[in-house]
């Protein structure tokens, strides 16, 4: 059993044991070190590619897996080769398969035949596509100078303008990084001061008017006020206009009454329930604009009533006649 636990017996001496491995006499990697003095290590192997078994002649196929005894049985310069030694799970045959790190591959030694698949076209009447010889010239002329030619025109049209879009985005984004942070965090402390009064403004009117904390304010530019004064405005011209029409008609209508006065069954003016005048309080509040809320609406018409360009306009004109100056002045 090998010590994967923490349990350390009464005769355990660590002047004597280095371990609980080396206590009990086993291997940290267990059984698969029993080999491990023939310079052999047990491990999973999974084939490479499709081989025939000599022994059974049965196929087996790419990725089956096996107990492999592994072990390095040379270099290629500083690069070690390993060889797997299989048993077949067909037959009690062996093969052997070693790495091939010159060509980057795995060869099939012995016990068994490589599955060839590869497609070798100088075997079937093309050109090889590896050159054996590095300093043999080119075997097809004319296929040499039609690469060249596509490889220098891909670069020419391709490889080049992307290569000098990328090199003048990378001038773009690093030539000077100071410059432009101190510009990105100039602009920020601009938005983050605006933000603060924005924010200042709201609370104080929240505070003002005990609002909830998650009531949003119409925000208070110029373009709003404007157009908020202009709409109350044009209502207010309105609601003269309708008062005006409402008192000359109850002038028309009360007129003959004052010629019959002398008659027992008539009644006068006085007798009459005179209708009451709305004052300017009675004036429907004006819409805000976009999402505002009533708050803001009430506090644009305060504004717009501390300042009425309609009753200044008024004051400056003579009036057309008796009754509407009365109006104005009340």
């Amino acid at each position: 059993m090998q010590g994967f636990n923490k349990y350390y017996p009464p005769d355990y001496d660590p002047n004597q044991h280095t371990s609980l491995n080396a206590y009990r006499g086993k291997h940290a990697l267990g059984d698969r070190a029993r080999k491990l003095d023939q310079g052999i290590l047990i491990t999973r192997f999974e084939l490479p590619f499709n081989i025939w078994c000599d022994g059974c002649n049965n196929h087996i196929g790419m990725g089956v897996r096996y107990n492999a005894e592994k072990k390095k049985i040379g270099n290629y310069f500083s690069t070690p080769i390993y060889s797997f030694r299989c048993k077949c799970h067909l037959c009690d045959n062996w093969f052997t398969i070693e790495t091939d790190p010159k060509n980057t591959r795995y060869v099939v030694m012995s016990g068994a035949r490589k599955k060839d698949e590869d497609w070798d076209p100088e075997e079937n009447g093309g050109f090889a596509i590896h050159n054996s010889d590095p300093t043999a010239g080119p075997v097809d002329p004319l296929a040499a100078l039609e690469k060249s030619t596509d490889a220098q025109k891909n670069f020419t049209q391709v490889q080049a303008p992307r290569l000098e879009s990328l090199q003048s985005l990378s001038d773009h984004y690093n030539t000077d990084p100071y410059s432009l942070s101190t510009k990105v965090r100039r602009l920020f402390r601009q938005e983050k001061k605006i933000e603060a009064k924005k924010k200042e403004a709201d609370d104080a009117t929240r505070g003002k008017y005990a609002l909830p904390e998650d009531l949003k304010l119409l925000q208070d530019d110029e373009q709003t006020t404007a157009a908020a004064k202009e709409e109350w405005v044009t209502t207010r011209r309105e609601f003269l206009a309708d008062e005006e029409a409402k008192r000359r008609r109850w002038s028309a209508q009360s007129a003959p009454l004052q010629v019959s006065s002398g008659s027992s069954g008539s009644k006068k003016p006085a007798d009459r329930k005179r209708p009451v005048r709305s004052s300017l309080s009675s004036l429907s509040k004006p819409s805000a604009i976009g999402a505002a809320s009533s708050l803001r609406a009430r506090l644009l018409q305060n504004k717009a009533r501390q300042s009425d360009p309609f009753l200044n306009e008024a004051r400056r004109k003579p009036p057309e006649s008796k009754d509407i100056g009365v109006l104005v002045k009340r």
